[in-house]
């Protein structure tokens, strides 16, 4: 296991960092862990439909797939897993909702690699493609060290 600071690993899609900064960022650590295929969560993980809308467009769509996509799922056919690790919330509890109320997902809410998420779904369902393990980031409020502030969401 390692821990960082997660300086610099969230993508900043339209509004990305904008849209969890009521997680209070001082308060979050980041764990890198490695997970066995069956430990990464298939549902509940929040987004799902963002998640399944990509799976479909590269795996059943007609059009045509952008580049990074394209990379991303080259990268899946050559290695069994994802080129970057995809960031998870942790909630085992189920009490993080955002600010406009949609909860979480519980155990572990996915804050980042929608994209690479849907290719890990989709190749999984095909089989034969994925490999056994996977890295993901594991993303943690330091309660103990911020407790007013962390849980001031909940």
């Amino acid at each position: 296991m390692s821990t960082f600071s997660g300086q610099g690993q969230f993508y900043d899609h339209y509004n990305q960092i904008n849209d969890y900064s009521w997680l209070n960022y001082k308060s979050l650590y980041f764990e890198k862990k490695l997970w066995e295929i069956g430990q990464i969560p298939v549902s509940d993980f929040g987004n799902v439909s963002c998640v399944e809308t990509y799976k479909y467009h590269y795996f059943k769509g007609k059009s045509s797939i952008c580049e990074r996509f394209k990379k991303i799922g080259d990268y899946f056919l050559k290695y069994g897993t994802w080129p970057v690790p995809p960031i998870f919330l942790e909630n085992f509890d189920g009490t993080l909702v955002f600010d406009s109320g949609f909860p979480c997902g519980k155990p572990y809410h996915l804050v980042e690699g929608h994209n690479r998420m849907a290719q890990f779904l989709g190749y999984k369902e095909i089989g034969g493609i994925l490999g056994i393990t996977h890295y993901v980031y594991i993303m943690k409020i330091r309660y103990e060290e911020n407790e007013q502030i962390a849980r001031s969401f909940i």
